[in-house]
């Protein structure tokens, strides 16, 4: 665990930039981490820790985390959300099990990536890059929720010989709910409205079907491979088992379902929810019913019931293409990168763009597709302590 001394100062006291890169180390502030997202209004980013440092997303990436700590006593035994200034997370790229020193965000959306108050993201960017830079990194790039500030030339100073780029893109964040079902539908499009309410009545029509709002306990670890094989767009077994067991398991998870009075079931959507907040990860919905739209059946008992829980705002973890999107809030998503002179720039640039072609190179790439980018213009890290 390596400690550095940040530039920043919150409340008159130093912060401390302490990296932790093992897992396990990590997994262990979780209870930590989740309160002090909800602390930056943020509830829901740091949920599911151990459901994505984990399994095939995790296979070719090393993950490290720097925690920005106020007053730091030179121990995490006793951590606090109240001691944490930001955490940044980034995914060290490994190629055949070695380390690059390419380190990318976790999550384009910036939903987990950056946790911090709004007033202070941008220069937890700033710090977190410059630490990670003088820990020698060739490459870093990070994703946030802009908030109150953007990075602008001037905030990234360095004693190092670095470039950096920016780019500021708008993106779908959340769906707000009303205190009503009905309230809610009438914000949505007329086309959109209809189809959460006309698939519901035509598959009542034809089939006898039940809404669960909590599957967790029903369907048995029998029955899941069937489940998946038996979808209309099946994923590796042993992810799916994986999404089951991070809904079941991981604090927050729920998983509902929709099936028929003969037991068969239809749809199931599964993902988490944090104060009034719900991140919806996944969908399943069985082959078959194309005609029937069992996404939108699912979608619209789904939003019915999380405004009957009282949900404020949904969120819908790597989007959709559902026309609900068009509804959603949209917010500035802001794109850092810094890099030194180096060959490893020059292979990310030239990383394959197929996706098959890109395992041995960390999967998929969004550096090195942000790296070929026209929107990024470059220039030299000023020298000096930020302003």
């Amino acid at each position: 665990m390596d400690v550095f001394l940040s530039r920043m100062h919150i409340s008159g006291l130093q912060v401390s930039g302490v990296f932790v890169e093992d897992v396990s180390n990590i997994l262990e502030l979780s209870p930590v981490l989740e309160q002090f997202a909800v602390n930056c209004n943020q509830p829901g980013g740091m949920h599911w820790l151990g459901h994505f440092l984990k399994g095939n997303d995790a296979r070719h990436k090393r993950f490290v985390m720097v925690l920005g700590i106020c007053g730091y006593n030179g121990s995490l035994t006793n951590l606090k959300a109240e001691d944490l200034a930001y955490v940044v997370t980034f995914a060290e790229y490994k190629v055949k099990g070695f380390r690059t020193g390419i380190y990318t965000t976790p999550d384009t959306s910036g939903l987990r990536s950056v946790i911090s108050l709004e007033e202070h993201r941008a220069q937890a960017v700033s710090e977190s890059l410059r630490l990670l830079m003088e820990r020698k990194a060739s490459v870093a790039m990070m994703s946030f929720k802009v908030g109150g500030t953007e990075l602008v030339e001037g905030d990234m100073r360095s004693n190092g010989n670095y470039l950096w780029a920016t780019r500021t893109r708008m993106i779908e964040t959340h769906l707000p709910l009303e205190d009503t079902f009905e309230k809610t539908l009438a914000k949505l499009g007329k086309s959109t409205r209809f189809n959460l309410m006309y698939y519901r009545r035509r598959l009542a029509k034809k089939l006898d079907y039940e809404f669960i709002p909590d599957v967790r306990n029903i369907i048995s670890n029998e029955e899941l491979s069937q489940l998946n094989a038996g979808s209309l767009n099946p994923i590796e077994d042993a992810e799916f088992r994986r999404r089951w067991e991070s809904s079941n398991t991981l604090r927050g998870g729920f998983v509902m379902g929709v099936r028929t009075s003969e037991g068969r079931w239809l749809s199931l959507l599964g993902g988490w929810r944090s104060e009034q907040t719900t991140v919806m990860h996944w969908q399943m919905n069985t082959a078959g019913y194309e005609k029937d739209s069992l996404v939108t059946v699912m979608r619209s008992h789904f939003i019915e019931n999380e405004i009957n829980i009282k949900i404020k705002d949904l969120i819908i973890y790597g989007g959709t293409p559902h026309s609900m999107q068009y509804f959603f809030e949209q917010g500035p998503v802001q794109d850092v990168v810094i890099r030194r002179h180096s060959l490893r720039w020059l292979l990310l640039r030239l990383s394959p763009a197929n996706l098959k072609d890109r395992i041995g190179f960390g999967g998929t790439n969004f550096l090195g597709k942000l790296s070929r980018s026209n929107d990024l213009v470059w220039s030299r890290v000023l020298r000096g302590k930020s302003p």
